[in-house]
Formats: C-alpha cells, structure tokens, sequence
C-alpha cells in the first residue's frame, strides 16, 4: 500500500501544474500564485512533502482538501460507502450471471449453446465499459424510461429506490465482468471433469447432478474465486467512468474531479485506499480457498 501511494505521489509532482495554477490560474498573477504556494507550502521540495505527508498518514490524517475546503478523511468517509455499495452489487450481478452460464457452457461442451455463449463472453470483454453504460441509458432511461439514468439514494434510506438507482451501472459492470468469470468458471469445470475422481464417482453410480454439484463444480471454484479476486482492481477501475456516466458520487468521480483540481491529497488518498480494498480482497480470497478446499494451507 505504502509503495504504490508512494509512487504515486511523486508522479503526481512531475506533472505540469499544481492546484493553484488549476483552481486561480485566471484571476490571480504568478507573483500572487508563488506566495500562495509558499504560505500553504507548496512550494517545499518534493522529498520533503513527501516526508511530512507520510507523518500525516501515520497519525490517520488524509490531509485537508484545498479544492472542495474539506478533510479528506471526511470526503473519503462519505464516498467509499457509496463506491462498496455498487462494487458489491455489481459483483453479486457478475456472480449471478457467470457460474450459471459457466456451467451450461462446460456441461454442453462443443455443442451451438455452448459456442453462442462463448462469443457472449466475447462480446463482453471486447465492449468499453463506457460504451456500455450510454446505451443502456439510452434503452432503459430515455426509450423505454423503466428505469432512471443516473443519481444515487443510499440502500438504507430508500431500499427500493437504491436498487433502482444502482441496477443500470451494476448491470453495466457486472456484464463485463461476468464475461471473465464466465470463461474461468468454463475452463475449470471442464479440467475437473477431466479428472479421474469424478469417473470415479459416475462409476460409484452418483447422479450427475450430484456430480456437477456436490464435487465438480465445488473443486472448480478455486479458480473461479481467484478470477473473481482479479477483478476487484478492475471493478474499481470501472468504476472510475461508471460513476461518471451514471451521476453517481462515489470514489471514482472523487477521484477524476480531483486530478482535473491538481488535488493530489485526494489522489494519494483514494489510492492508498484502493489499495487497501485490493489487499484485503486478496487476503479474503487466500481464506476463502481453505473452505473450498481443505488441503489448502495457509503458512
């Protein structure tokens, strides 16, 4: 976590133009720009910015905001709920979507149904994500008017308007993603049905059901929960644009509204945070696995 926040904040400072120039490049002079750098320090050398944000993130201050006049610990506190919220959702729609179809695609190997699904799979890798999300406004929200284009209401004020809110950019992000999963959930129950245990158990005179479910399908989820791990860097990544299109005020409009401000603060912050998310997410993978296979050990 460190080493990317730190990354980051040193190519943030290479790049062209702080915050000042971005938020009173128009109506201030350059005299009156260097003195409002050297009154809030920003005029310090690099490494010794550096220094004194590393002793702010060590006693948990994100720093104070000069775009939005804010801690960015709040703006952070209020945003990350938002961004969880749509992450979750759009994983559930992933999930629901990719094993199923996984599934049918590997027990009818070779078949019509499972060369339409395989291009399916196609089709969602090889669509932008932001591609993706204007025409479903465009259907959804402006043809058939079903549902709304954008906005956000928290699950807990509002349940069924939140639901509401967030299908389209869940729906959006869960396609793409499921399309990963999808091929992985595929590729791996087709490997373990391969293997001699499970004719082992056809000769034992198991149903297939039971088969497909109780044996084959638990021993291909190792895989499947690796992929779905893999993904949270890029369902974060997403939704960077989702929250964009879709008016949502989550991390990743945050996020892009910050480097249009020079607002490095909320960059180093919001990175430091994704990459906690992505820690964690991996750390409950590896636990995960010891459920789903007992052989597995963790050292």
């Amino acid at each position: 976590m460190l080493a990317v926040a730190t990354v980051v904040f040193f190519l943030l400072n290479v790049v062209p133009g702080d915050i000042m120039t971005a938020l009173y490049g128009g109506i201030a002079s350059p005299a009156q720009l260097q003195q409002m750098r050297v009154s809030l320090g920003l005029s310090s050398p690099v490494y010794i910015r550096y220094f004194q944000w590393l002793a702010s993130i060590a006693t948990g201050n994100l720093g104070y905001s000069l775009s939005t006049n804010t801690d960015v610990s709040s703006l952070i506190a209020y945003r990350l709920p938002v961004t969880l919220t749509l992450a979750s959702v759009t994983m559930l729609v992933a999930v629901a979507i990719a094993i199923p179809v996984g599934v049918i695609s590997a027990t009818r190997r070779n078949t019509k149904t499972d060369s339409a699904l395989s291009v399916l799979s196609m089709v969602g890798l090889s669509v932008p994500s932001f591609y993706l999300g204007i025409v479903a406004i465009l259907v959804f929200s402006i043809w058939f008017k079903v549902l709304p284009s954008g906005g956000y209401v928290p699950l807990f004020q509002d349940p069924i308007s939140s639901l509401e809110h967030l299908f389209l950019p869940a729906a959006t992000l869960g396609v793409i993603l499921a399309a990963y999963i999808m091929r992985m959930t595929r590729s791996s129950l087709l490997d373990v049905l391969s293997q001699e245990f499970i004719l082992v158990l056809r000769a034992k005179g198991l149903s297939e059901r039971t088969v497909l479910f109780r044996h084959a399908l638990r021993n291909s989820l190792v895989t499947v929960v690796t992929a779905i791990g893999l993904q949270m860097s890029i369902l974060l990544g997403g939704s960077l644009v989702i929250e964009n299109i879709f008016r949502i005020p989550g991390m990743g409009s945050l996020l892009l509204t910050a480097v249009a401000d020079r607002d490095y603060l909320i960059v180093t912050a919001e990175v430091l945070v994704y990459a906690a998310l992505i820690v964690a997410v991996n750390t409950a993978v590896d636990i995960v696995y010891t459920y789903l296979d007992p052989r597995i050990k963790l050292g």
